[in-house]
Protein backbone atom coordinates (compact mmCIF):
# COMPACT_ATOMS: atom_id res chain seq x y z
CA UNK A 1 0.00 0.00 0.00
CA UNK A 2 1.13 3.57 -0.89
CA UNK A 3 4.22 2.91 -2.67
CA UNK A 4 5.91 6.08 -4.25
CA UNK A 5 9.50 4.89 -5.90
CA UNK A 6 12.33 7.59 -5.85
CA UNK A 7 12.13 9.19 -9.16
CA UNK A 8 15.65 10.69 -10.41
CA UNK A 9 16.53 12.87 -12.86
CA UNK A 10 19.46 12.77 -14.25
CA UNK A 11 19.06 14.06 -17.69
CA UNK A 12 20.01 17.49 -16.60
CA UNK A 13 22.57 19.19 -18.50
CA UNK A 14 25.95 20.67 -16.15
CA UNK A 15 25.02 24.39 -16.07
CA UNK A 16 27.57 26.82 -18.11
CA UNK A 17 27.29 30.20 -17.64
CA UNK A 18 25.46 30.81 -21.29
CA UNK A 19 22.31 32.14 -19.97
CA UNK A 20 21.09 33.84 -16.64
CA UNK A 21 17.89 32.58 -17.15
CA UNK A 22 18.89 28.95 -16.84
CA UNK A 23 21.76 29.37 -14.88
CA UNK A 24 18.93 30.58 -11.84
CA UNK A 25 16.59 27.67 -13.14
CA UNK A 26 19.34 25.21 -12.75
CA UNK A 27 19.23 26.63 -9.00
CA UNK A 28 16.05 26.77 -8.56
CA UNK A 29 15.86 22.91 -9.95
CA UNK A 30 18.61 21.70 -7.56
CA UNK A 31 16.67 23.05 -4.31
CA UNK A 32 13.27 21.59 -5.50
CA UNK A 33 15.02 18.31 -6.22
CA UNK A 34 16.59 18.58 -2.27
CA UNK A 35 13.72 19.15 -1.03
CA UNK A 36 12.03 16.19 -2.83
CA UNK A 37 14.59 13.77 -1.44
CA UNK A 38 13.81 15.27 1.77
CA UNK A 39 9.92 15.12 1.68
CA UNK A 40 10.85 11.50 0.18
CA UNK A 41 12.83 10.42 3.26
CA UNK A 42 10.08 11.63 5.66
CA UNK A 43 7.69 9.61 3.72
CA UNK A 44 9.34 6.53 3.84
CA UNK A 45 10.04 6.99 8.05
CA UNK A 46 6.12 7.46 8.43
CA UNK A 47 4.95 4.82 6.30
CA UNK A 48 6.96 2.54 8.17
CA UNK A 49 5.52 4.14 11.48
CA UNK A 50 2.31 3.57 10.33
CA UNK A 51 2.90 0.13 9.12
CA UNK A 52 4.47 -0.82 13.10
CA UNK A 53 1.80 0.92 14.79
CA UNK A 54 -1.60 1.59 12.72
CA UNK A 55 -3.13 4.05 14.65
CA UNK A 56 -5.39 6.96 13.79
CA UNK A 57 -2.25 9.39 14.05
CA UNK A 58 0.42 7.15 12.24
CA UNK A 59 -2.05 7.00 9.53
CA UNK A 60 -2.80 10.87 8.91
CA UNK A 61 0.75 12.02 9.82
CA UNK A 62 1.72 9.24 6.60
CA UNK A 63 -1.30 10.92 4.46
CA UNK A 64 -0.19 13.80 4.87
CA UNK A 65 3.70 12.99 4.28
CA UNK A 66 2.58 11.28 1.21
CA UNK A 67 0.60 13.99 -0.28
CA UNK A 68 3.65 16.44 0.70
CA UNK A 69 5.66 13.84 -1.46
CA UNK A 70 3.84 13.88 -4.69
CA UNK A 71 3.28 17.33 -4.62
CA UNK A 72 6.87 18.04 -4.31
CA UNK A 73 7.21 15.32 -7.18
CA UNK A 74 5.31 16.67 -9.49
CA UNK A 75 7.24 20.47 -8.80
CA UNK A 76 10.51 18.60 -9.58
CA UNK A 77 8.77 17.19 -12.79
CA UNK A 78 7.41 20.39 -13.75
CA UNK A 79 10.96 22.42 -12.57
CA UNK A 80 13.34 19.57 -14.91
CA UNK A 81 10.56 20.01 -18.20
CA UNK A 82 11.21 23.86 -17.72
CA UNK A 83 15.14 23.49 -17.16
CA UNK A 84 15.43 21.57 -20.25
CA UNK A 85 13.13 24.08 -22.44
CA UNK A 86 15.58 26.87 -21.23
CA UNK A 87 18.86 24.83 -22.38
CA UNK A 88 17.26 24.82 -25.21
CA UNK A 89 16.42 28.59 -26.19
CA UNK A 90 19.74 29.13 -24.60
CA UNK A 91 21.67 27.26 -26.77
CA UNK A 92 22.94 27.67 -30.85
CA UNK A 93 21.93 26.12 -33.82
CA UNK A 94 19.07 24.92 -32.37
CA UNK A 95 15.67 25.38 -34.98
CA UNK A 96 12.79 27.46 -33.66
CA UNK A 97 10.45 24.85 -34.81
CA UNK A 98 11.95 22.28 -32.48
CA UNK A 99 11.85 24.53 -29.43
CA UNK A 100 8.47 25.34 -30.13
CA UNK A 101 7.48 21.85 -30.60
CA UNK A 102 8.98 21.15 -27.14
CA UNK A 103 7.39 23.90 -25.46
CA UNK A 104 3.87 22.71 -26.34
CA UNK A 105 5.25 19.39 -24.95
CA UNK A 106 5.99 21.32 -21.87
CA UNK A 107 2.72 23.21 -21.67
CA UNK A 108 1.15 20.06 -22.38
CA UNK A 109 2.83 18.21 -19.69
CA UNK A 110 2.59 21.32 -17.42
CA UNK A 111 -1.12 21.31 -17.26
CA UNK A 112 -1.14 17.63 -16.61
CA UNK A 113 0.94 18.05 -13.74
CA UNK A 114 -1.33 20.64 -12.59
CA UNK A 115 -4.25 19.02 -12.39
CA UNK A 116 -2.34 15.91 -10.51
CA UNK A 117 -1.60 17.88 -7.84
CA UNK A 118 -5.07 19.26 -7.79
CA UNK A 119 -6.52 15.91 -7.30
CA UNK A 120 -3.56 15.24 -4.53
CA UNK A 121 -4.35 18.09 -2.75
CA UNK A 122 -8.38 16.72 -2.53
CA UNK A 123 -7.39 13.51 -1.80
CA UNK A 124 -9.11 12.01 1.73
CA UNK A 125 -7.25 8.97 1.91
CA UNK A 126 -4.15 6.72 1.59
CA UNK A 127 -6.30 4.73 -0.91
CA UNK A 128 -7.04 7.99 -2.94
CA UNK A 129 -3.34 8.88 -2.75
CA UNK A 130 -2.41 5.20 -4.06
CA UNK A 131 -4.78 5.98 -7.19
CA UNK A 132 -3.69 9.07 -8.14
CA UNK A 133 0.28 8.33 -7.72
CA UNK A 134 -0.49 5.18 -10.20
CA UNK A 135 -1.65 7.86 -12.59
CA UNK A 136 1.87 9.49 -12.24
CA UNK A 137 3.49 6.01 -12.36
CA UNK A 138 1.68 5.75 -15.97
CA UNK A 139 2.43 9.67 -17.54
CA UNK A 140 6.07 9.64 -16.40
CA UNK A 141 7.58 7.40 -18.88
CA UNK A 142 6.05 9.37 -21.68
CA UNK A 143 7.29 12.74 -19.89
CA UNK A 144 10.78 11.08 -19.50
CA UNK A 145 11.17 10.04 -23.63
CA UNK A 146 9.90 13.67 -24.18
CA UNK A 147 13.08 15.22 -21.98
CA UNK A 148 15.38 12.32 -23.34
CA UNK A 149 14.70 13.71 -27.43
CA UNK A 150 15.24 17.06 -26.19
CA UNK A 151 18.73 16.74 -24.80
CA UNK A 152 19.63 14.60 -27.69
CA UNK A 153 18.85 18.11 -29.11
CA UNK A 154 21.06 19.74 -26.98
CA UNK A 155 23.70 17.95 -27.48
CA UNK A 156 24.24 18.03 -31.27
CA UNK A 157 22.74 21.56 -32.04
CA UNK A 158 26.44 22.89 -31.33
CA UNK A 159 28.19 20.78 -33.25
CA UNK A 160 25.92 20.84 -36.12
CA UNK A 161 25.96 25.03 -36.57
CA UNK A 162 29.65 24.49 -36.52
CA UNK A 163 29.44 21.62 -38.95
CA UNK A 164 27.13 23.38 -41.39
CA UNK A 165 29.19 26.21 -41.85
CA UNK A 166 32.30 23.95 -43.02
CA UNK A 167 31.27 22.68 -46.44
CA UNK A 168 31.54 26.33 -47.59
CA UNK A 169 34.74 27.06 -45.73
CA UNK A 170 35.98 24.08 -47.56
CA UNK A 171 34.83 25.41 -51.16
CA UNK A 172 36.11 28.85 -50.33
CA UNK A 173 39.44 27.26 -49.69
CA UNK A 174 40.11 25.04 -52.26
CA UNK A 175 39.12 27.73 -54.62
CA UNK A 176 41.93 29.86 -53.63
CA UNK A 177 44.89 27.61 -53.63
CA UNK A 178 46.19 24.60 -55.94
CA UNK A 179 49.23 23.57 -53.55
CA UNK A 180 49.83 20.42 -52.87
CA UNK A 181 50.65 20.83 -49.54
CA UNK A 182 47.79 23.36 -48.73
CA UNK A 183 45.26 20.55 -50.75
CA UNK A 184 46.67 17.76 -48.19
CA UNK A 185 45.81 19.56 -45.46
CA UNK A 186 42.42 20.66 -46.62
CA UNK A 187 41.72 16.60 -47.57
CA UNK A 188 42.65 16.71 -43.72
CA UNK A 189 39.94 18.86 -42.55
CA UNK A 190 37.79 17.84 -44.45
CA UNK A 191 38.04 13.90 -42.57
CA UNK A 192 38.15 15.30 -39.54
CA UNK A 193 34.97 17.44 -40.26
CA UNK A 194 32.89 14.33 -41.39
CA UNK A 195 34.22 12.35 -37.87
CA UNK A 196 31.49 14.10 -36.66
CA UNK A 197 28.81 12.69 -38.36
CA UNK A 198 29.42 9.17 -36.83
CA UNK A 199 29.68 10.37 -33.16
CA UNK A 200 26.67 12.47 -34.02
CA UNK A 201 25.10 9.27 -35.20
CA UNK A 202 25.68 7.36 -31.79
CA UNK A 203 23.98 10.28 -29.73
CA UNK A 204 21.20 10.17 -31.51
CA UNK A 205 20.88 6.16 -30.81
CA UNK A 206 21.87 6.99 -27.17
CA UNK A 207 19.14 9.11 -26.30
CA UNK A 208 16.25 7.33 -28.54
CA UNK A 209 14.03 6.60 -25.81
CA UNK A 210 13.85 3.22 -24.73
CA UNK A 211 11.80 0.76 -22.98
CA UNK A 212 12.76 -0.17 -19.70
CA UNK A 213 15.79 1.69 -20.08
CA UNK A 214 17.96 1.44 -16.83
CA UNK A 215 20.86 3.04 -18.41
CA UNK A 216 19.62 6.57 -18.61
CA UNK A 217 23.19 7.63 -16.30
CA UNK A 218 25.33 6.00 -18.49
CA UNK A 219 23.72 6.89 -21.75
CA UNK A 220 23.73 10.48 -20.92
CA UNK A 221 27.29 10.24 -19.79
CA UNK A 222 28.37 8.68 -22.90
CA UNK A 223 26.02 10.96 -25.53
CA UNK A 224 27.94 13.78 -23.69
CA UNK A 225 31.52 12.56 -24.19
CA UNK A 226 30.89 11.76 -27.86
CA UNK A 227 29.96 15.29 -28.49
CA UNK A 228 33.31 16.20 -26.45
CA UNK A 229 35.16 13.90 -28.87
CA UNK A 230 32.92 15.35 -32.33
CA UNK A 231 33.96 19.02 -30.97
CA UNK A 232 37.41 18.42 -30.73
CA UNK A 233 37.49 16.90 -34.73
CA UNK A 234 35.87 19.66 -35.33
CA UNK A 235 38.10 22.57 -33.78
CA UNK A 236 41.14 20.20 -35.22
CA UNK A 237 39.64 20.27 -38.79
CA UNK A 238 39.00 24.51 -38.07
CA UNK A 239 42.90 24.51 -37.53
CA UNK A 240 43.87 22.83 -40.47
CA UNK A 241 41.85 25.70 -42.33
CA UNK A 242 43.82 28.17 -40.21
CA UNK A 243 46.89 27.07 -41.19
CA UNK A 244 45.78 26.73 -45.07
CA UNK A 245 44.97 30.45 -44.69
CA UNK A 246 48.37 31.14 -43.11
CA UNK A 247 49.69 29.58 -45.82
CA UNK A 248 48.00 31.54 -48.31
CA UNK A 249 49.12 35.08 -46.65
Amino acid sequence: MFKICLIILLLVLSVKPVHADYNQSYSDYQFLYSQYRKSYQDFTVSKATYETYKTLTTQNDALEKMRGVMTDRANIVSAYLNLILEKMQAGDGIPAVQISTYRQIVGTQDSWLSGHQKKIAAAATLSDLDDISADFDTRYPQILNETKKAVGIILVSKNDFVYSKMPDLFSRTESYSQDITNLRSLAVAKTKAQLWEGKRAEIVTLLTPKANSYNDVFDLYKAQQLMIEGLQYLKEASSFLKEIVNNLI
